[in-house]
């Protein structure tokens, strides 16, 4: 949303992240509330809200990059960039796997 400030509607933001539109609906009320962002009507579509991002927020936005890359790093430690590809193949197919575990039809007997 920060890179898109002013742009994103909040469907479209779930759908950029893969989130059901309630749950993201819920994070933009905290963050709303919190003053992080703030939603405007879109003029081209009145049904429509556009998500803006605060200045409090576009100041602490920087420092939150910089702490998940701080983490990463330290996750990442000692870690071969082999091994690497490998954890985000096996992490890719198990989030295939669950997509088509979600789409199947299980009955309970």
């Amino acid at each position: 949303m920060y890179y898109h400030d002013g742009e994103l509607t909040q469907k479209a933001l779930a759908e950029k992240l893969g989130k059901d539109k309630s749950i993201i609906v819920k994070i933009i009320d905290t963050l709303t509330d919190k003053g992080f962002v703030y939603r405007q009507i879109n003029p081209d579509d009145r049904r429509q809200h556009l998500l803006g991002v605060t200045a409090k927020a576009k100041k602490a936005v920087p420092h939150i990059i910089e702490a998940f890359e701080h983490m990463n790093r330290s996750a990442a430690k000692d870690i071969s960039a082999n091994d690497m590809q490998i954890f985000e193949s096996v992490l890719n197919k198990m989030k295939i796997n669950l997509v088509e575990f979600k789409n199947t039809k299980t009955t309970i007997s």
